[in-house]
């Protein structure tokens, strides 16, 4: 894992510089060994919008962009410097060199709604080769096909701050396909290199101390109306100001109990049986992983299960 985070090295451009020196002046080059760009930053930005909205709708629902009065450059500035000190120390946390990666903030964002504002940020963390990444507690994963970005929100009536990332469809079946295809014992490592079994262990966990769905046919309803429903909960609590993660409450308990991990189907969501050990006990989960198409969040739910 390490080695994709390897400081960034200027030499290596300097090929590339040398050769466009010497190439014609063209608006359409055509010999230019070109990297195939990424799609779906369009649709990035139009999830952004929808978190930022948060399904909030009607004419006193307004958004500013990169605002410039004293009180929004405030809260914007206090959330920007907290998502990227939360950014570094799990980076350092993980053993990523500090110029082996880099935290851009993409674009930022006022909402107001009946005289009450928040505060939002667009922001993409790369690796040393440029490529969209995931930080944070216990996992790091990197993609390669769809680009993936993350939301921050600061609500000054309450001063907390939470995040979201924001999935496009291409990302989505890369990370579902990369954790298919992962073996086990690469999951349970530290850091994980997948972020859908964070989420898996996040959902197994908040099944373990609440119920939820009973069977399969119950969530598939609750999500197709969750579909057409904005309002759905979608933010995670900043673990440097809460305290603990919402995504991964537990993620070392968790993942050290799972023996086993089986993909099921993907006729709707991608499904997997999980099997663990807690206490003596082996239970099995049936977990899906979802992704909402307006605000790009992906959450893992717990649909089924047996003792054994």
């Amino acid at each position: 894992m390490k080695s994709k985070f390897e400081p960034f090295a200027p030499k290596d451009f300097s090929p590339l510089l040398e050769k466009l020196k010497s190439m014609p002046e063209s608006y359409f080059p055509s010999d230019q060994d070109l990297r195939p760009s990424m799609r779906g930053y369009a649709e990035i930005h139009k999830m952004y919008r929808s978190a930022c909205f948060d399904g909030r709708r009607g004419p006193k629902v307004k958004m500013a962009c990169n605002p410039s009065d004293a009180t929004s450059l405030s809260g914007l500035d206090r959330l920007a410097n907290n998502f990227t000190s939360e950014q570094s120390a799990f980076a350092h946390r993980h053993g990523i060199p500090a110029n082996g990666f880099s935290t851009c903030i993409v674009d930022r964002a006022r909402v107001e709604d009946h005289g009450s504002s928040g505060y939002f940020l667009l922001a993409e963390t790369l690796d040393s080769s440029l490529r969209p990444t995931l930080i944070g507690p216990g996992f790091v994963e990197t993609y390669s096909k769809g680009p993936v970005a993350t939301v921050a929100r600061l609500l000054p009536d309450d001063g907390k701050m939470a995040v979201q990332p924001l999935f496009t469809a291409l990302a989505f079946r890369e990370m579902a396909s990369s954790l298919i295809s992962t073996p086990l014992p690469e999951l349970l490592k530290v850091p994980s290199p997948s972020f859908g079994f964070a989420l898996i262990c996040g959902a197994i966990e908040e099944r373990l101390r609440r119920p939820s769905y009973g069977n399969r046919a119950d969530y598939r309803s609750q999500f197709s109306a969750n579909e057409e429903d904005d309002d759905t909960e979608c933010w995670m609590p900043f673990s440097t100001g809460e305290g603990r993660s919402h995504i991964l409450a537990d993620f070392s308990l968790v993942s050290e109990s799972i023996r086993a991990i089986h993909f099921i189907e993907s006729q709707l969501c991608p499904s997997f049986s999980v099997v663990c050990d807690f206490e003596g006990f082996r239970k099995r989960f049936e977990v899906m992983l979802t992704r909402n198409p307006r605000n790009g969040l992906v959450t893992a739910n717990v649909f089924n299960h047996d003792s054994r």
